[in-house]
């Protein structure tokens, strides 16, 4: 979803009745840093995401899979015990049926659809599927725009950007995805010259590149090192950083989108 006029600065934070919907795209065009992107996320991660450091996409809901116990149908998903609520199941999630119980990839293994109710036991979902779920079939769900901390080698496509704001879990706001940014880098000890290609790290920028080899500048040319490391520059550092510098953020232009 795309729109021009936003009740609430780039630095907002939200709790409760999100004021944006989540995935909103924002432009700015500051006179100083020119033109600079944003995407509207909520923290699901557990714990307290900071100002200024690197995020990633959730990915899937981090508990089991779900087996559809007896009830399931084209339109809802049945479980035995625990709780679609406990494990975090929101309206607007995303399941996929992931296995067949007959172990033939036969429908509805690989379909989707999206939640649009959610109870302890039930959740209900459309588009329906093709077919009922059968008992044993499994299930498992995706929280689109929910982050978390980003790891060490996540891919362009699974870094959001950076956080404009800090956020509790629970908390939606922010997080830039192009253009120039001060956000954190490695920690002292590590020097990042000027036009330094950057990756992700633990929640920071890293000029180390994901594979050993570092074939993305280099002229080692093993392929998949190659295909690796160029997909996992996400931004690249104007001005360089000395090894004793002991603010460790720096200036960079993100390029997560």
């Amino acid at each position: 979803m795309y729109k021009t006029i936003f009740p609430d600065t780039p630095e907002g934070v939200q709790t409760g009745n999100k004021i944006q919907e989540l995935g909103m795209v924002r432009d700015v065009f500051d006179p100083n840093f020119g033109q600079q992107r944003f995407r509207y996320v909520v923290n699901r991660s557990g714990g307290t995401l900071t100002v200024d450091s690197l995020v990633s996409f959730e990915g899937l809901i981090p508990v089991a899979a779900v087996a559809a116990a007896a009830g399931s149908s084209k339109t809802a998903a049945i479980r035995a015990a625990d709780s679609f609520i406990t494990d975090g199941v929101k309206v607007g999630s995303l399941m996929q049926v992931i296995d067949d119980v007959g172990a033939a990839g036969a429908a509805p293994e690989g379909e989707y659809a999206l939640v649009t109710r959610v109870q302890a036991l039930r959740v209900d979902f459309l588009p329906e599927l093709t077919i009922s779920l059968g008992v044993g079939d499994t299930v498992q769900f995706l929280r689109p725009w929910h982050i978390k901390a980003s790891a060490a080698k996540d891919l362009r496509g699974a870094v959001v950007g950076v956080l404009q704001s800090e956020l509790a879990d629970g908390y939606a706001g922010w997080a830039q995805t192009r253009g120039l940014k001060v956000c954190k880098v490695v920690a002292a000890g590590t020097a990042i010259a000027a036009g330094a290609a950057l990756f992700d790290g633990s929640g920071i920028l890293t000029p180390t590149p994901n594979s050993a080899a570092g074939d993305y500048d280099t002229a080692t040319f093993v392929f998949a090192d190659i295909l690796s490391d160029n997909e996992g520059v996400i931004a690249h550092a104007p001005t360089g950083i000395a090894t004793d510098q002991v603010n460790r953020k720096a200036l960079v232009f993100l390029a997560c989108e």
